[in-house]
């Protein structure tokens, strides 16, 4: 265990979580003292299952970005130094307004056609995909859109952990792509880590 003290930022980052913590109903602490029976469990059931739909709905995120790096990359890799020109960064700017428009499933799908992806990538990609709509379409779990991952609840420990295993599979394959595109730009990659 790790004894170093907080730094004043850390104190105040701590201070900032536990007050949006309160603010949005997401401290387990607080339902536990203050209410009682079935609204307890079904309070602290909503902090699980807000937790894990922001956990899914940030991978998402950061899989539509790595597409986007992907195909940016491929249609301009002269590098930064070409997109510094006025006329290449208005093709820029155009092409990731169009970027903007794309689903993920769309950006994929143009990826593929420039680069390979294992069986094994593209699946998962497309599993997160229907999960992240199935929790973005429906509040509550229903028969339409059943919040399951690989057969788990997606809401379940087991489920929570298959999910974060495919999340290391797509960190794995993705970053070493970035960062050797973002070499051959002369700068270091710009995603941040999935930490599990």
């Amino acid at each position: 265990m790790n004894n170093s003290p907080l730094t004043r930022l850390q104190r105040d980052l701590i201070k900032e979580i536990d007050a949006a913590s309160s603010l949005l109903g997401l401290d387990p602490q607080e339902i536990v003292e203050s209410c009682s029976g079935e609204e307890r469990t079904e309070r602290l059931r909503n902090i699980r299952n807000h937790i894990i739909r922001g956990e899914v709905i940030t991978a998402y995120t950061l899989i539509d970005a790595f597409l986007e790096g992907v195909l940016t990359n491929y249609y301009f890799r002269q590098g930064r130094t070409a997109l510094k020109n006025p006329r290449r960064s208005k093709k820029l700017k155009n092409f990731s307004l169009m970027l903007e428009e794309m689903s993920l499933m769309q950006k994929l799908r143009q990826a593929k056609s420039i680069k390979k992806f294992p069986s094994g990538i593209l699946r998962i990609i497309e599993r997160m995909n229907a999960l992240r709509n199935g929790l973005a379409h429906s509040f509550h779990s229903s028969n339409r859109y059943p919040p399951n991952y690989k057969g788990e609840d997606i809401f379940s420990y087991a489920g929570l952990e298959l999910f974060v295993e495919d999340m290391q599979k797509i960190w794995e394959f993705f970053y070493p792509i970035l960062a050797e595109l973002e070499e051959e730009n002369d700068s270091p990659p710009h995603v941040e880590e999935v930490h599990s």
